[in-house]
Protein backbone atom coordinates (compact mmCIF):
# COMPACT_ATOMS: atom_id res chain seq x y z
CA UNK A 1 0.00 0.00 0.00
CA UNK A 2 1.50 2.96 -0.97
CA UNK A 3 1.26 6.11 1.37
CA UNK A 4 0.51 9.55 0.14
CA UNK A 5 1.92 12.60 2.65
CA UNK A 6 -0.25 15.42 2.70
CA UNK A 7 1.60 19.06 2.65
CA UNK A 8 1.87 20.26 5.45
CA UNK A 9 1.55 24.26 5.97
CA UNK A 10 5.46 24.68 6.36
CA UNK A 11 5.54 22.18 2.92
CA UNK A 12 3.43 24.60 1.45
CA UNK A 13 5.13 27.75 2.41
CA UNK A 14 8.47 26.44 1.57
CA UNK A 15 7.15 25.60 -1.97
CA UNK A 16 5.68 28.55 -2.48
CA UNK A 17 9.08 30.18 -1.48
CA UNK A 18 11.08 28.36 -3.84
CA UNK A 19 8.70 29.35 -6.81
CA UNK A 20 9.43 33.10 -5.88
CA UNK A 21 13.26 32.68 -5.94
CA UNK A 22 13.21 30.47 -8.86
CA UNK A 23 11.47 32.60 -10.84
CA UNK A 24 12.11 36.18 -12.73
CA UNK A 25 9.49 39.19 -11.61
CA UNK A 26 7.06 38.33 -14.89
CA UNK A 27 7.15 34.86 -13.60
CA UNK A 28 6.50 36.16 -9.69
CA UNK A 29 3.60 38.47 -10.90
CA UNK A 30 1.66 36.44 -13.00
CA UNK A 31 2.25 33.39 -11.24
CA UNK A 32 -1.41 31.60 -10.02
CA UNK A 33 -0.12 31.18 -6.46
CA UNK A 34 -1.36 34.95 -4.91
CA UNK A 35 1.01 34.47 -2.03
CA UNK A 36 3.77 34.47 -4.80
CA UNK A 37 2.77 37.44 -6.45
CA UNK A 38 2.47 39.22 -3.25
CA UNK A 39 5.93 38.80 -2.61
CA UNK A 40 6.52 39.96 -5.75
CA UNK A 41 5.00 42.88 -5.21
CA UNK A 42 7.27 43.81 -2.55
CA UNK A 43 9.97 43.06 -4.60
CA UNK A 44 12.08 45.83 -5.66
CA UNK A 45 12.29 44.32 -9.02
CA UNK A 46 8.95 45.48 -9.71
CA UNK A 47 9.63 48.59 -10.22
CA UNK A 48 7.58 52.14 -10.48
CA UNK A 49 6.30 52.08 -14.09
CA UNK A 50 5.46 48.36 -13.67
CA UNK A 51 3.43 49.55 -10.18
CA UNK A 52 2.04 52.51 -12.09
CA UNK A 53 0.82 50.27 -15.29
CA UNK A 54 -1.14 47.89 -12.73
CA UNK A 55 -2.94 50.18 -10.84
CA UNK A 56 -6.29 49.73 -13.68
CA UNK A 57 -6.12 46.17 -12.87
CA UNK A 58 -4.89 45.76 -9.36
CA UNK A 59 -9.03 46.07 -8.05
CA UNK A 60 -9.45 42.43 -10.18
CA UNK A 61 -6.72 40.64 -8.54
CA UNK A 62 -7.11 39.12 -4.83
CA UNK A 63 -7.93 41.45 -2.16
CA UNK A 64 -4.37 41.08 -0.40
CA UNK A 65 -3.11 42.10 -3.75
CA UNK A 66 -4.78 45.09 -3.36
CA UNK A 67 -3.47 45.69 -0.04
CA UNK A 68 0.15 44.84 -0.91
CA UNK A 69 -0.69 47.34 -3.63
CA UNK A 70 -1.68 49.79 -2.07
CA UNK A 71 1.15 49.42 1.20
CA UNK A 72 3.80 49.87 -1.78
CA UNK A 73 2.74 52.61 -3.23
CA UNK A 74 2.18 54.19 -0.12
CA UNK A 75 6.02 53.38 0.58
CA UNK A 76 7.08 54.68 -2.56
CA UNK A 77 5.23 58.10 -2.44
CA UNK A 78 6.93 58.38 1.09
CA UNK A 79 10.28 57.94 -0.24
CA UNK A 80 9.34 60.50 -3.15
CA UNK A 81 9.69 58.24 -5.78
CA UNK A 82 6.06 58.76 -7.27
CA UNK A 83 3.33 61.51 -7.69
CA UNK A 84 1.03 62.08 -5.33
Amino acid sequence: MKHCKRQTGTDIFLNTLNEYFANSIDQTLSSEQVLVRMLGMIDRRTGQRRLLKMEPSIKHEHEMMAYFYKLRMKAEKQTACLPG
